[in-house]
């Protein structure tokens, strides 16, 4: 894992963002202030995209809100309600 996480260091996909062509969700808890401002940063540098706040989480929202993540992944999913 640490290996892993070395070689991915140098690695910069930016410019690579514009390109993405599907819709984009980011989750992130609203205690985590370790990501939240890279997050901020990634829904200006991705076209379709819907940052979603989970209000009570932190850094694991899937363990800290796991209705609140299903709830709207429901919704981003073909057919759901967004």
């Amino acid at each position: 894992m640490i290996c892993l996480t070395n070689s991915m260091r140098g690695l910069n996909l930016t410019a690579k963002l514009a390109k993405v062509d599907c819709p984009v969700t980011i989750l992130c808890g609203e205690k985590d202030k370790a990501n939240l401002k890279a997050e901020k940063k990634l829904v200006g540098l991705l076209p379709q995209v819907e940052l979603q706040i989970v209000k009570g989480a932190g850094h694991e929202v899937n363990k800290d809100a796991p209705e609140a993540v299903a709830a709207i992944l429901d919704r981003r999913r073909p057919g759901g309600n967004l």
